[in-house]
């Protein structure tokens, strides 16, 4: 079995880290995918045995909790009947800012538009500020985050804000995806941090905290925890202990490899999914489901 990762269903003109996966060319991949795998839910990787039929099933699953993964990836996924999995970030204030990434790229890269990404060379000084600015952002803790963003803000002479292609699903769409027979909802912190940069305590109350949180928005168990960013550098085995003691029942990393037998239910791997064309995705897919 393999899981894939998503984040994004749109088409924006700037998308530095890549995390967006066009409606066309998802719409294609699902399509994809149920030509050669059984599209399956989540749940069913701690169902993995060794057999042939176990090894063409396919899991899908979003990071982060973007509202495009309900306006625009909820009609694609129902079109094809295909189930997935939501890991939402929780943030009380997730209705009036953007993710510290997606602010980063407004103040800094919106108005060039060269397409440029992180798996470039820098073309521009400002593609090198933007990448200091991320390795300095990414392991602090949510208030310096945000003061640093502020900061910036002043610097460039920019107001910070929400755009309607950056926003995150709000409850009622929280509670519109929970609905679904397809989509289950799981949960991915509640402010996205490196966790490994954290104490077990900071650790602990995002972990259990995002669960609680969700849970009284949806009115339904959430079992399911990815870790953001989800590198074997992003967390523990302290944070992994957490996941176990509150109550999860699996939780997914971001990291290559196929779900087997011997596989931690802990720190599942997933083969991340990048804007590719359908020719792409199908060659990288079949490696992926014969490994």
């Amino acid at each position: 079995m393999i899981i894939l990762l998503y984040h994004r269903i749109a088409h924006l003109p700037t998308d530095p880290q890549l995390l967006c996966v066009s409606p066309d060319n998802f719409a294609e991949q699902v399509d994809a995918i149920r030509r050669v795998a059984t599209i399956v839910p989540l749940r069913e990787a701690l169902t993995v045995k060794h057999s042939g039929s176990d090894a063409q099933r396919v899991a899908i699953t979003f990071d982060d909790g973007y509202a495009d993964n309900v306006e625009t990836g909820l009609p694609i996924l129902r079109e094809f009947v295909s189930p997935a999995t939501v890991f939402v970030t929780v943030r009380e204030d997730r209705p009036s800012r953007e993710f510290w990434w997606d602010e980063l790229e407004s103040l800094l890269l919106t108005d060039m538009q060269d397409g440029w990404n992180v798996m470039q060379s820098p073309l521009h000084p400002r593609h090198v500020e933007y990448l200091n600015y991320f390795n300095l952002i990414r392991p602090l803790p949510t208030v310096e985050q945000q003061r640093t963003l502020d900061e910036l803000s002043l610097t460039v002479g920019r107001p910070r804000g929400v755009r309607p292609t950056h926003r995150v699903m709000t409850d009622d769409q929280l509670r519109e995806v929970a609905a679904s027979t397809l989509v289950d909802i799981g949960a991915h912190t509640l402010s996205h941090p490196v966790l490994s940069a954290m104490s077990e305590d900071v650790q602990r109350r995002e972990i259990q905290e995002s669960k609680a949180r969700l849970e009284s928005i949806i009115h339904a168990p959430v079992r399911t925890f990815s870790y953001p960013y989800g590198t074997r550098k992003d967390y523990t085995p302290a944070t992994v202990a957490g996941v176990r003691e509150v109550g999860y029942s699996l939780a997914c990393s971001n990291f290559s490899g196929t779900v087997t037998a011997q596989s931690d239910p802990f720190q599942l791997p997933r083969h991340l999914v990048r804007d590719w064309t359908v020719a792409e995705f199908t060659e990288r897919l079949t490696g992926w489901l014969h490994a």
